[in-house]
């Protein structure tokens, strides 16, 4: 792999296919300055890039993994039937990439850097940090924001960004109100929340900390971290626990999610005495979320989860209500 990616370094380098000194909008990324003078021809190496610039109303010539995404994030998924899919999101194919002929490409540094040169020979080339926060910073939502009006400069689509940030700053005061209506009628079951995702295959899962944009916008909507552990710059908001670590959950609301939809261990684990007998099963506060469901999105995906988890306890309480209802008859 080494080999082919240095002979690709080679090649470009002697015939690049455009010329950086050209003009055009500057763009700072996680890479340093980038100068963008044509978005006509958009290819995206990551879920999340791949996402703003569809509800940017661009589609990309080219995607990473066009499969995963339309079956993890999904947001006009659709639109991508037939765009041609330029390999693995950690290992684009480069010769795709090359006769796309790409005016620009967005991509994730964690797993992108190694063949950024490569890449930037191509074609301008946005990398952004993602999930990963540097110098121990603990604002991913802010990251994600900040990526997005980037991408959206970038696509020259300063105001349709604006609307859907617009849009996500309802749905989350939106939701902040109805928990609070929840909490006050006494029908939120509990104030504190934990978001897993189950690895497929494996009796391993992730488990979101504070420092991921999934458990701060939880928090923006007045729920609080029930397990309040920092994953760390080189963790991506998440630790890789066992089952057991759950535990200390309590009776919080945990809202969880897999990989695959077709994920037989998952099905035999959620049968298993262990996870039977933990708090908050036995209290009846879990929640499967949609396999559509993708917390490391941008704006309108985090809008879908916020969605998701509001109506989800809202039909907790009404599940409630009925019982105590049926109870007292």
């Amino acid at each position: 792999m080494r080999i082919l990616v240095g002979a690709f370094i080679a090649l470009m380098t002697l015939s690049p296919l455009y010329h950086a000194n050209e003009s055009g909008e500057i763009i700072n990324t996680a890479m340093g300055k980038v100068t963008v003078k044509s978005a006509k021809r958009v290819i995206t190496l990551e879920h999340r890039y791949t996402e703003m610039a569809l509800s940017l109303g661009i589609i990309p010539v080219g995607v990473a993994d066009i499969k995963s995404y339309q079956n993890y994030d999904g947001i006009d998924g659709k639109k991508l039937d037939t765009i041609e899919n330029v390999g693995q999101r950690a290992a684009p194919n480069l010769e795709s990439i090359a006769n796309l002929r790409p005016t620009l490409m967005i991509g994730a540094n964690l797993r992108n850097a190694p063949v950024y040169p490569v890449l930037s020979s191509i074609a301008p080339t946005l990398l952004f940090n993602y999930i990963q926060m540097p110098n121990n910073q603990e604002q991913p939502l802010a990251e994600m924001f900040a990526e997005f009006k980037t991408v959206a400069k970038a696509l020259g689509k300063k105001e349709q960004a604006g609307k859907i940030m617009a849009s996500y700053a309802r749905t989350v005061a939106e939701a902040k109100a109805e928990i609070n209506h929840l909490r006050q009628q006494g029908e939120l079951l509990s104030d504190e929340v934990a978001v897993a995702q189950f690895l497929p295959g494996s009796p391993k899962l992730r488990l979101l900390t504070t420092d991921s944009v999934a458990i701060e916008v939880l928090n923006s909507i007045g729920l609080q971290a029930a397990w309040p552990v920092k994953g760390g710059p080189s963790t991506f908001g998440y630790r890789t626990v066992g089952i057991q670590t759950l535990s200390v959950l309590g009776q919080a609301n945990v809202f969880y999610f897999n990989e695959r939809a077709d994920d037989h261990y998952l099905e035999s684990t959620l049968k298993s005495p262990i996870w039977l007998n933990l708090p908050f099963v036995k209290s009846g506060l879990t929640y499967r979320l949609n396999q559509q469901t993708w917390p490391w999105g941008g704006p309108v995906a985090l809008e879908k989860f916020i969605d998701e988890v509001v109506n989800d306890l809202k039909q907790k309480s009404q599940k409630k209500d009925r019982e105590y209802a049926k109870n007292a008859a």
